[in-house]
C-alpha cells in the first residue's frame, strides 16, 4: 500500500460470540488524496527551446566575432560590388585568357564566389575603365624592384595593397609557381596572412613577401621600394 494511505483505528476487543461483532459493518478507510502531476507540452519543450536558443546566439557570436580573412574581405569590398582579376598580357595573343591563367585563379574565384563577389577575368592589353565598384586584383610574372632573380634563391611571391577609397591589390612573384603561393595564402582561411587585414587600414601602400617555410616579411611604401611592378 502506498505510505501514509491508512490510518491505524484502535477499537475494543469483543468475545467472539458476540452478535455486534458480526453485524457491525466495516468503516471504509480514508485514503487521502495525491495530487497529480500534470506536464504539458510546452513544458517538455522548454529545454529543447533553450538549447536551440543558445545555439543561434553561439553561432551568430561566431558570424560576427569575424576573422582576418573575413574582415579583409570586408573592407576590400566595402562600397564595391566586384573584383576584376588582371592577368599579364600574353605578347602572343595579348587578349587571351587561357586554362593555365583560369587554374591558376580558380582559387579566388572559389573564394570570391564562396564570398558572394561577382568576379572577371581579363588580361592588361583589355583597356577597360572599371567603375568605382570593381576592385582591380592585378596577377603579374614581373619581378618586383629588391626581389631576387638568383635561381638558387627560394621564389618569392608578393601580395601589395594600395589602401584607399578605390583600393588595387597585387600579386606578383618570380615564377607561376610563386604566384600560385601567393594565390593560395590569400583564398584560405587557414594560410591567410593577418598583415595582409592590417594593410588596408594603413595611408600607404604595403607589401608582404611570401616564402614557402618562412616567415612573411612586411614592407611599407615609406621605407623603401615599390609595393607593386611596374
Amino acid at each position: 500500500m502506498p505510505l501514509r494511505s491508512y490510518v491505524p483505528k484502535f477499537l475494543p476487543e469483543l468475545p467472539f460470540d458476540n452478535p455486534v461483532l458480526a453485524l457491525a459493518p466495516r468503516e471504509p478507510v480514508a485514503t487521502p488524496a495525491v495530487p497529480r502531476v500534470v506536464v504539458t507540452l510546452s513544458q517538455m519543450m522548454m529545454p529543447t527551446l533553450v538549447a536551440l536558443f543558445l545555439c543561434v546566439a553561439t553561432f551568430r557570436w561566431q558570424i560576427f566575432t569575424g576573422t582576418p580573412y573575413l574582415d579583409f574581405w570586408d573592407s576590400l569590398m566595402a562600397g564595391h560590388s566586384a573584383v576584376a582579376l588582371i592577368l599579364d598580357a600574353d605578347p602572343a595573343d595579348p587578349h587571351a585568357v587561357t586554362t593555365e591563367d583560369l587554374e591558376t585563379v580558380r582559387p579566388l574565384l572559389q573564394a570570391t564566389d564562396a564570398l558572394h563577389v561577382q568576379s572577371q577575368v581579363r588580361t592588361s592589353a583589355d583597356q577597360k575603365q572599371d567603375g568605382a565598384t570593381i576592385v582591380p586584383i592585378h596577377i603579374t610574372h614581373q619581378l618586383l624592384s629588391g626581389s631576387s632573380t638568383s635561381p638558387e634563391e627560394p621564389e618569392e611571391a608578393y601580395l601589395s595593397v594600395v589602401p584607399g577609397s578605390q583600393p588595387e591589390l597585387w600579386i606578383a612573384g618570380t615564377s607561376r609557381a610563386a604566384i600560385e603561393l601567393a594565390i593560395h595564402s590569400l583564398s584560405s582561411t587557414d594560410t591567410f596572412p593577418q598583415a595582409l587585414e592590417m594593410a588596408l587600414r594603413r595611408k600607404t601602400p604595403t607589401r608582404i613577401r611570401i616564402v614557402e617555410g618562412q616567415k612573411l616579411t612586411v614592407q611599407s611604401a615609406a621605407s623603401g621600394g615599390e609595393p607593386w611592378p611596374h
